[in-house]
C-alpha cells in the first residue's frame, strides 16, 4: 500500500495491520504446502516396497517396475534374490488406479474413474520418488529390473531415469498386441473404440483385455518405436524375451533391439512370460544374464556367459 507524504498515523498503523496479516498468511501458505509435501513425500516412502543388500558394501540399488495386474510386493523371492547379491530394492506401485484387481462392487467401480484412464504410468510419481526417495535414502549405483508393461513405462521414461541410472532389465516387454503392431490399422481402431466407451459401465476398467489397456499398450510401443525416440536413446538395456510368451511378440522385442541402439536381446527357451516364478533351471538361465550385464560397464553382447545363457 502506498501512502501520501501527510498520512496520519492512523493510516500508517493500518498499513502495518495490512502488511503484517499479508505476510503471515503468506507464510501459512507457504507452511502449508511445505506440510502437504513432507505427508507426500512420507506416504511414497510408507508405500514403497524395499529390500536392503546382505553384502558387506552394497553394490547398488535395483528400481523394480511391476506389470500390470500384479502387485508391486508380491515376488519376495525376488527380492530376496537381489538382496543375496548385495543390491538394496525399491518400487512403487506405479500406475494411477493400482495394480491390484478391483472387487465388482459399484463403490470400487465408481473410485476408478473412467475407462480412458486405465493402465496409465504415473510418471509424475516416478519423478517425486527418484528426486525425494531414491536418491537421498538408497546407496548408488542405480539399476532398473521391469516386468511386463512395467518394461515398457521404464522405457518411455528414460528421460527422467537416464540421469540416475545406470543399466536397464527388462522382461517380457509386450510391443504389440498378439499380431497387431502399433500404427495399425488395429492400433487406431482400438483407440477410437477406446475413445467412444470411455464413459460406458459395461467395460471392465482394469481388465487386462480391455480396450484402455490396449490402446495405451500399442500408444506407448509406438512412441518407442519412433525416430525422436531412437535419437534419444541413451541407456543401455538387456532386453529378456520368454520363448512361449503369447503376449509379448519376441519378432517385435528382435525388432526393438534392432532398431533402438544399446539395446542386447536374449531369448530363454522354454520360458513362459512368468519367468522370475519359473524353475530353476530357467530362473538359472536369468539370473546368469542379469549378473552378466549389471555389474560393469564393459558387459555387451559378446560376454560369453551372455551366450551360454541364449543357448541353454
Amino acid at each position: 500500500m502506498i501512502l501520501p507524504i501527510n498520512a496520519d498515523s492512523s493510516a500508517k498503523a493500518e498499513s502495518a495491520a495490512a502488511t503484517a496479516q499479508f505476510m503471515t498468511g503468506r507464510f501459512a501458505i507457504g507452511a502449508g504446502r511445505f506440510l502437504s509435501w513432507q505427508a507426500h513425500k512420507a506416504l511414497l516412502k510408507a508405500e514403497s516396497a524395499t529390500g536392503k543388500g546382505k553384502a558387506a558394501s552394497a553394490r547398488g540399488t535395483i528400481l523394480l517396475f511391476n506389470d500390470w495386474g500384479v502387485p508391486f510386493d508380491n515376488d519376495q523371492a525376488l527380492l530376496a534374490a537381489l538382496s543375496a547379491r548385495g543390491f538394496y530394492s525399491a518400487g512403487y506401485d506405479w500406475y494411477r488406479q493400482g495394480s491390484r484387481p478391483q472387487s465388482g462392487n459399484k463403490a470400487n467401480r465408481r473410485q476408478t474413474g473412467q475407462n480412458r484412464y486405465a493402465c496409465r504410468f504415473n510418471s509424475k510419481a516416478l519423478g517425486c520418488f527418484v528426486q525425494n526417495v531414491l536418491l537421498p535414502d538408497y546407496p548408488a549405483p542405480f539399476y532398473v529390473l521391469a516386468q511386463g508393461l512395467g518394461g515398457l513405462f521404464a522405457l518411455t521414461t528414460q528421460n527422467i531415469l537416464r540421469s540416475t541410472v545406470r543399466r536397464m532389465v527388462l522382461v517380457a516387454v509386450p510391443m504389440s498386441i498378439g499380431r497387431h503392431r502399433p500404427n495399425s490399422l488395429y492400433h487406431f481402431g482400438i483407440k477410437a473404440a477406446s475413445l467412444l466407451t470411455c464413459n460406458t459401465r459395461k467395460h471392465k476398467e482394469t481388465g487386462r483385455n480391455s480396450l484402455a489397456y490396449k490402446a495405451n499398450l500399442l500408444d506407448h510401443a509406438a512412441y518407442i518405436l519412433s525416430g525422436s525416440y531412437r535419437k534419444n536413446m541413451t541407456l543401455p538395456c538387456l532386453l529378456i524375451s520368454a520363448a512361449r510368451d503369447t503376449k509379448a511378440n519376441i519378432a517385435q522385442a528382435r525388432l526393438l533391439a534392432e532398431k533402438l541402439r544399446l539395446v542386447d536381446n536374449l531369448i530363454i527357451p522354454a520360458a513362459s512370460p512368468a519367468l522370475l516364478q519359473e524353475s530353476a533351471y530357467q530362473r538359472h538361465q536369468f539370473w546368469a544374464a542379469f549378473d552378466a550385464f549389471i555389474p560393469g560397464s564393459d558387459t555387451s553382447s559378446a560376454n560369453p556367459v551372455l551366450e551360454h545363457a541364449a543357448l541353454l
